[in-house]
């Protein structure tokens, strides 16, 4: 559903710390003001672009600034007298070195030493830029300001650029400080390959000379020891003190195996248990004569019992004393067999004593052996480790000097090298070009610089402007509420001229539409509280005021009310002109008891509307709208009629409002867009309200909602759509 143009808008939440009452800034939309002002704008645009092209014209006569580059090379130079290809393929971290190393180029460029050697050339020296400096000092501080050496992103090139004028000596000048730059480039790199030599001769020297100081101490060292036998020697000692050493370690081994044994049979002893035998002990008892008698007894007694069994029975008493025997005999085996273990367990705990004894003994008569053993290892180790030192620092020494003679001459080889250096000019210093002024920068600039305080300015007066404009504006009063938002006429798309009787005359109109909208509103409270008088008041004069009262009357009178328009504006009457009526007999007569109610009601050219004019001037005090008789007038004419509208005079010009507010039920606030101040309306507002009559709200009249252009294109819609209506209707009856 499209949004209706001519509805109030949301309410506006005041500013922040204003506690909705009023602030000195507007809130602007800045897309409103900026349409508003588009022309405004767009001329000072040009101007400002025909300002630029004069500035930039005027700057380049009095004073043009011109610029030269020269551009260098830096490679990370040549550290490999075989190397090939590009020198700045090394990588990344070759890659970050390089631009350290290119950064600091630049700066050298700007040294104090460099500019100060060039401007001692005399080819420096004779060009008008130098001559127009008063000393050498002035001239070098300022050609620091205007060199620039920067290090083109991307890239392994330095760009040297030099600003100024004279246009012809900014070369002389840009090429002699480069020249003076590289000439001390050269100049380090050769002291650097000079230190470089000294150095690699000073180690070539120390490395031969202990190379032979060391060679003679092997010599010495060889005879003094017998070198040549040593190796052998220490190899028999380190057999004999492996052997010793493994005989040490068996019998440290058996000598822990004995004691264990022994610990658990002394153990068995103390506690009167008998170890579970062998199966070699347990032969021997076995075999031992008074347990084989005792195995032959009992082979004999089962014999017997085998036999006995036979002839007599297994129950017999003879069988019966032979079983006896027979238990009693295995009772005296087992007896004896536990006997028989049993001093074979003492022998065995005597045994492993003795064998603890004879491994203890024996792994103390190997030890003065071994230590004798490993002493010797070591001497002759040592020995043959110190040999063995000086061999390898004596061949260390050798491959420092062998290294130091190697770096000599790769250092003479790269010197040779034409690539060496690691800066070289590529570009010298190009003919010079203008860089100040120019259009791309000066036209744009001065056109966006005034283009800025031209907008700057109109925001500050739309800012600081106190003038109702809209219903935005009307929002931000306190605690008021917009009724209705009547258009300026110009702003209806229909064409016409006033907006006196636009109601009665154009009913399907955009400005009648308004009027259906505010009187929606006002009916709307009205109703809610039972009010039939309504007075509508304007802060000062021209508000149209009259106007509104008398569409308003008309728009009540298609919403079936029965209305009276009371015409209370005793300076400037015109209710009586809207209705096409006589001013006299009116309102003044009846309040002087001249004429009676009935005979000075005009009723209009429609049912249910009525007018009471104004009657003549001057007849009657401002007071007696305080009196009772203008009350009496007031109740009858409510009991005529269902709404009863008061045409009040402005109320900071004329006192009549604010006696008429102690009479009347209701009041609505008429507010001319464009004409009156936020403060102006608050104070009218102040004056009415605390009276008896209700303060409904406010009604913005004749808003030029085309400024900004918000509501513009909305008007049209609404007339594109009510005329596509009123193009199918006929089309809807020929099908019916």
């Amino acid at each position: 559903m499209t949004t209706n143009p001519l509805s109030p808008l949301p309410p506006v939440q005041p500013p922040v710390g204003q506690g909705g009452g009023l602030t000195r800034f507007t809130p602007v939309d800045p897309m409103r003001v900026l349409r508003q002002y588009a022309s405004v704008l767009i001329i000072t645009g040009v101007s400002g672009v025909i300002l630029g092209i004069s500035l930039w014209a005027l700057l380049g006569y009095l004073v043009p600034i011109y610029e030269t580059e020269s551009q260098l090379e830096v490679t990370r130079g040549v550290n490999d007298p075989h190397q090939t290809g590009d020198p700045n393929e090394q990588g990344r971290a070759g890659m970050d070195l390089l631009k350290a190393y290119m950064y600091n180029q630049t700066l050298r460029i700007k040294s104090q030493e460099v500019l100060r050697d060039a401007l001692d050339r005399p080819d420096v020296r004779d060009t008008k830029w130098f001559e127009s400096f008063s000393d050498p000092i002035t001239a070098r501080e300022q050609l620091q300001d205007d060199l620039e050496a920067i290090a083109i992103r991307g890239s392994t090139f330095v760009s040297v650029k030099l600003v100024g004028r004279p246009a012809d000596d900014l070369r002389v000048v840009l090429d002699g400080v480069v020249d003076i730059y590289l000439l001390k480039i050269e100049a380090d790199r050769r002291s650097q390959d000079a230190e470089l030599r000294q150095t690699f001769l000073r180690e070539a020297e120390q490395a031969e000379e202990l190379a032979k100081q060391l060679q003679d101490q092997m010599a010495r060292f060889a005879e003094q020891h017998e070198i040549a036998s040593l190796e052998s020697r220490n190899n028999e000692a380190a057999v004999d003190y492996e052997r010793l050493a493994t005989s040490v370690s068996s019998a440290k081994l058996q000598r822990q195996a004995v004691q264990a044994a022994y610990q658990g049979l002394l153990e068995a002893e103390q506690q009167g248990v008998l170890l579970t035998p062998s199966p070699e002990t347990l032969m021997q008892v076995e075999n031992a004569q008074a347990v084989a008698m005792r195995n032959e007894k009992l082979r004999a007694l089962r014999e017997i019992e085998a036999v006995l069994s036979e002839s007599l029975g297994p129950r017999h008493r003879r069988i019966k004393q032979i079983r006896d025997q027979m238990q009693a005999t295995e009772q005296e085996k087992q007896q004896e067999v536990e006997r028989l273990l049993k001093v074979g367990q003492q022998v065995d705990l005597e045994r492993a004593k003795n064998a603890a004894l004879s491994l203890d003994g024996t792994i103390m008569a190997l030890g003065p052996e071994l230590q004798a053993a490993s002493g010797r290892m070591r001497d002759l180790e040592r020995k043959l480790f110190e040999y063995r030192q000086l061999a390898i620092e004596s061949g260390q020494a050798t491959d420092r000097h062998l290294k130091a003679q190697e770096q000599l001459h790769d250092l003479r080889v790269i010197r040779d090298r034409p690539d060496s250096s690691r800066v070289r000019r590529v570009i010298h210093a190009i003919d010079p070009e203008l860089v100040f002024p120019t259009i791309p920068i000066i036209v744009p600039g001065v056109t966006i610089l005034i283009l800025v305080g031209a907008t700057g300015l109109i925001f500050a007066k739309e800012t600081l402007d106190q003038r109702i404009k809209s219903p935005a504006d009307v929002k931000m009063l306190p605690k008021v509420e917009l009724l209705g938002v009547i258009p300026d006429v110009d702003e209806d798309p229909s064409g016409r001229d006033s907006i006196e009787d636009v109601v009665k005359e154009l009913p399907d109109g955009l400005m009648a539409e308004a009027f259906r909208q505010m009187r929606s509103e006002v009916l709307s409270r009205m109703d809610r509280r039972g009010y039939k008088t309504l007075m509508l008041v304007g802060a000062q004069a021209d508000c149209g005021v009259s106007a509104l009262t008398n569409n308003l009357a008309v728009s009540l009178m298609h919403n079936r009310r029965k209305v009276l328009v009371l015409d209370a504006n005793m300076r400037r009457p015109s209710q009586h002109k809207l209705f096409g009526t006589l001013q006299a007999p009116g309102l003044t007569d009846v309040l002087r008891d001249q004429v009676s109610l009935d005979k000075v009601i005009v009723n209009g050219q429609e049912p249910g509307l009525a007018v009471l004019p104004a009657g003549q001037n001057g007849l009657i005090w401002p007071e007696t709208f305080e009196g009772q008789g203008f009350r009496d007038l007031l109740t009858k004419l409510q009991n005529q009629f269902d709404v009863v509208l008061v045409d009040a005079p402005p109320a900071l010009i004329a006192s009549e409002s604010q006696l008429l507010t102690k009479a009347v039920d209701s009041v609505v606030v008429v507010v001319r867009a464009m004409g009156e101040k936020r403060g102006m309306v608050c104070r009218l507002l102040g004056q009415l309200g605390g009276q008896r009559a209700d303060v409904l709200g406010v009604v913005l009249n004749r808003a030029q909602t085309s400024a900004g252009g918000y509501f513009r294109e909305s008007y049209q819609a609404f007339y594109q759509y009510r005329d596509d209506q009123d193009a199918q209707r006929p089309q809807a009856v020929a099908a019916t």
